[in-house]
């Protein structure tokens, strides 16, 4: 037998019954150190050890230690490139090696032809807290030409610890790339580094390079927000970031009005109140590139929310003429973001605004047909039977998961005109991103979805804690035999092993309520002896019921 063979032998012996075997095992495959690395990694990424060894061959890769003093194996390092399960252990490992590991890590990260997954880069910046070097050498990197290099140097400064503050300039820099999804990644760093970062950001948002502008932008964003978020346990102070996104509502760049703009929204009022007259001149100019960008991000602009000044609910109600008449501009991008921003402020529904809409549903355009329609199917249910067509091919039709909710959501609100899309919406409940909006819409149409109940109380069975509710609700609502159904299913997993089996299945018999789970209440008193507290107190909400009406147990 080669020693190859051996060592898998060795590892088959991690998943024995027997402790004593699983324990001989490890200790022989720590013996064996580097030439066990390759074996031991790839029986972990290819999922050849059974579950309940997995976390026990982890550990073992996770405590090799080097035959030598500073020997790393190449077979090591390797695994801790690799993107699945040996990753992680493998990536413990190299820091057990300590500075030992420095340069090689460090090699591999300014090499640039391989990507760094999060636990390498995790496991360089453990190594940093020990060896002094480390940092010095990742900064730099962020400012070299290749970019894998700079995403891995990035990566490292994430788990840093403490973060280097001189790494926030060279970060900035970083975010040269028009590729989004790569200043995303950039950004989601910088975020990390909190106010620290804010006054250099403030700096490049006037960088000469869009895209620098752009992601500071964004930047700006996720730190506001997270300093919001944080400010009952950190005083919050005024940095001068609102100021700053608002003067870039100004810029001559499309993308930096949007990532300003959303930032904004993100921050909303009272804060970003500011930003509200510069948004409604924008959409007074009717510039084809910058009117549907503004009208987009003010979502946080509505009559009902708290933080808005008077004077901007007035501004804001007076705009109502303006996007009526922006229903009929010549371009299309302006009719259809009309169209969706009176949906989203929640204009009073008045007939100047009906005979707009219903003239703008046949738009030659079908943005335009399909964001009036279903604004018209929100703020006047009414008249929507005119708009289900569209909305009907629009969920045929798109591949798109949010064009679908929105015609699903549409549809759930345009009344008895919608039962043709039936078919179309119980269909929609395969896809589990609108499962719970098509179980939703269909117990708005109540009796008329009796076709929907086979495939909901398979999705009732199937069990999902997003769509579970949804589709006992439309069961409930459809009629008492459905409801009845779906109460059976709802009983067994009160019984399930599984505590928050339990706990959701109590918890959509309590949002059903009385008369439809009237068979479930000795099993909700059942569950006074459960051993989980917040199971318990459905027990509680059961004796409530029947203290109100002692007749539900008759």
């Amino acid at each position: 037998m080669t020693d190859q063979e051996n060592i898998w032998d060795l590892i088959g012996a991690l998943g024995s019954e027997s402790e004593n075997v699983r324990q001989r095992a490890r200790e022989e495959i720590l013996k064996r150190g580097v030439e066990a690395v390759p074996a031991l990694a790839e029986a972990i990424d290819s999922e050849l050890i059974p579950d309940e060894a997995m976390a026990f061959a982890r550990g073992t890769l996770a405590a090799i230690q080097p035959r030598f003093q500073g020997e790393i194996p190449d077979a090591l390092i390797e695994a801790a490139l690799a993107f699945w399960a040996a990753s992680d252990p493998a990536s413990r490992a190299l820091v057990n090696f300590g500075s030992a590991a420095t340069a090689p890590l460090l090699a591999l990260l300014t090499q640039g032809d391989k990507t760094i997954y999060s636990s390498m880069a995790e496991a360089l910046a453990q190594i940093a807290k020990v060896d002094p070097s480390v940092m010095p050498a990742v900064i730099k990197a962020i400012d070299d030409d290749n970019w894998i290099v700079r995403k891995g140097a990035a990566e490292v400064l994430r788990y840093a610890e403490p973060r280097p503050e001189e790494a926030i300039a060279p970060l900035i820099r970083s975010l040269k790339e028009e590729d989004k999804d790569r200043r995303s990644s950039i950004v989601w760093v910088l975020e990390f580094f909190g106010a620290a970062a804010v006054p250099q950001l403030l700096n490049s948002l006037r960088s000469p390079d869009w895209c620098v502008r752009a992601g500071s932008a964004c930047a700006l964003e996720m730190i506001e927000l997270g300093r919001k978020v944080k400010s009952d346990r950190e005083p919050y102070t005024d940095m001068g970031v609102v100021p700053a996104l608002v003067e870039a509502l100004s810029d001559e760049c499309v993308e930096v009005l949007r990532a300003a703009a959303n930032a904004l929204s993100i921050i909303g009022p009272p804060e970003a109140n500011p930003a509200a007259p510069v948004l409604l001149n924008i959409l007074r100019e009717r510039n084809p590139l910058t009117f549907p960008v503004a009208a987009s991000e003010m979502r946080w602009i509505r009559y009902s929310d708290e933080g808005l000044e008077p004077g901007l609910i007035d501004t804001l109600a007076s705009l109502e003429d303006e996007l009526i008449d922006a229903l009929t501009d010549r371009d299309s991008g302006i009719r259809a973001a009309a169209a969706d921003l009176l949906r989203r402020i929640d204009v009073p529904v008045m007939f100047p605004l009906v005979l707009g809409l219903l003239s703008a549903m046949e738009d030659q355009d079908e943005e335009v047909r399909f964001q009036t329609a279903l604004t018209m199917a929100i703020i006047a249910p009414r008249f929507a039977a005119r708009g289900v067509p569209i909305l009907h091919s629009a969920l045929v039709h798109s591949a798109e998961r949010d064009r679908i909710r929105d015609a699903i959501w549409g549809l759930s609100r345009s009344g008895r005109a919608a039962a043709v899309a039936i078919p179309a919406i119980i269909d929609a409940l395969q896809y589990y991103s609108v499962a719970d909006a098509a179980a939703a819409a269909l117990a708005c149409m109540g009796p008329l979805a009796s076709a929907a109940v086979p495939e909901l109380l398979r999705m009732l069975q199937k069990w999902d804690e997003d769509t579970q509710a949804p589709a006992a609700l439309a069961l409930e609502a459809i009629g008492p035999e459905s409801a009845s159904s779906a109460v059976e299913i709802l009983i067994d997993r009160l019984r399930d092993t599984d505590e928050y089996k339990r706990y959701c299945a109590a918890e959509c018999l309590s949002q059903m309520g009385l008369p439809t789970v009237k068979a479930a209440i000795p099993a909700l008193l059942d569950l006074a002896t459960d051993e989980s507290d917040r199971v318990r107190s459905y027990a509680e909400m059961a004796r409530e019921w029947l203290g109100s009406d002692p007749s539900q147990l008759r």
